[in-house]
């Protein structure tokens, strides 16, 4: 008879019992610094005054007063990046379980039983939430993880369409585990825009190894589902500017690149 894994079922039932979802830092065994939390002093945006009055809503995760600061400009508290170690934790259909903690990482349906999970040691996590959701975040985010991850994996989820070309010229593997027992689990918070970050941010950028002649003018087009009403008017502006055209949409990841 097959043994079968009871963790989502378990981890519903202790978050109605107690009418809350812990979280991994709540259970962690111990954390680390890898980069104190830094303060500087950012440069405002490029707009116009009445471009902020037909601003009607923002995001679910963020607020007005948020998305104005980071607009105007000023001084900016970057956060710290601290490792959380967890012992025994399951992952499964893109969500890690432990006790009453359910911590999202790929939008998919999950089950409340599922057979045996495989068990691993001790690894890192080097994927998020929104990196398995948007092709920007999973560049600024993701990759980045894997830079300051010992030993790092990522929740199984479809790949995007040019995802495996750019792993090739980052020089990053990925190890995607689909369900599993980990003895220790590493899990970074790394949100913050600091230092750290930034160092990793140039790694990525050096290993792509560029070659142009000078500072190229470059506009991306948004694709078919997002494109300007009058997108070739200003196309052919930007060509008579100088402005090299890319179409992520068509092109390579090494044409892009």
């Amino acid at each position: 008879m097959t043994a079968l894994n009871f963790s989502p079922l378990k981890s519903m039932v202790l978050r109605k019992l107690i009418r809350r979802n812990a979280t991994y830092r709540d259970l962690s065994e111990r954390k680390w610094v890898l980069c104190p939390s830094e303060t500087r002093i950012g440069p405002p945006a490029v707009y116009f005054e009445d471009d902020l009055e037909r601003v009607t809503a923002v995001m679910h995760d963020t607020t007005e007063a948020q998305e104005a600061a980071r607009i105007k400009g000023g001084r900016i508290e970057h956060g710290a990046t601290v490792a959380y170690s967890v012992k025994d934790v399951m992952l499964i259909d893109g969500a890690l379980y432990k006790g009453s903690m359910k911590h999202v990482l790929v939008p998919k349906h999950r089950r409340f039983v599922t057979p045996e999970l495989p068990t691993i040691g001790s690894r890192t996590l080097a994927c998020t939430l929104y990196g398995s959701m948007y092709f920007g975040h999973w560049l600024s985010d993701d990759l980045t993880l894997h830079l300051a991850a010992d030993e790092p994996v990522m929740a199984a989820r479809k790949s995007y369409a040019q995802e495996s070309d750019y792993c090739k010229l980052f020089k990053i593997e990925q190890t995607r585990v689909e369900r599993a027992h980990f003895k220790r689990l590493v899990v970074l918070d790394d949100i913050g825009q600091n230092s750290y970050k930034q160092r990793r941010y140039e790694e990525l950028r050096s290993r792509l190894q560029v070659k142009s002649a000078g500072n190229r003018l470059v506009y991306i087009r948004r694709g078919s589902t997002r494109a300007l009403t009058n997108t070739q008017e200003v196309e052919n502006y930007l060509r008579s500017q100088g402005f090299v055209i890319l179409d992520p949409d068509r092109e390579s990841a090494a044409q892009t690149g």
